[in-house]
């Protein structure tokens, strides 16, 4: 923990932390591509400068998935959406569809 990002302990644990995360924003209605991402990645900081490419970001992953970015996402969606996200922020994708959907499910689910 840099006191700002959490290192998890293996990645299983961070896609459960993202399930956690997708499960509790899908309750307060952020179920889209686009409203996930701009709550994930705002354009501002807290001190108000930018910091992020939220457009950018949410055209990604909306042509990652394929999905469009204002569409509700189902459950079985988010998988992908995560895989995006990873590509995203990475650079790369190391991860397969298989090990994002366990690590999402035990914590969406769980």
């Amino acid at each position: 923990d840099d006191g700002r990002f959490v290192i998890f302990e293996t990645a299983l644990h961070g896609f459960r932390a993202a399930g956690r995360i997708m499960r509790t924003k899908a309750r307060r209605g952020v179920r889209t591509i686009e409203s996930i991402i701009t709550e994930w990645a705002p354009p501002l900081n807290d001190d108000g400068e930018h910091e992020n490419h939220t457009e950018s970001y949410i055209n990604f992953v909306a042509d990652e998935t394929g999905i469009p970015r204002d569409a509700v996402l189902a459950d079985s969606a988010y998988p992908s959406v995560i895989s995006a996200m990873v590509q995203m922020e990475n650079g790369q994708n190391p991860y397969s569809l298989d090990e994002i959907s366990k690590g999402f499910e035990w914590g969406f689910y769980g």
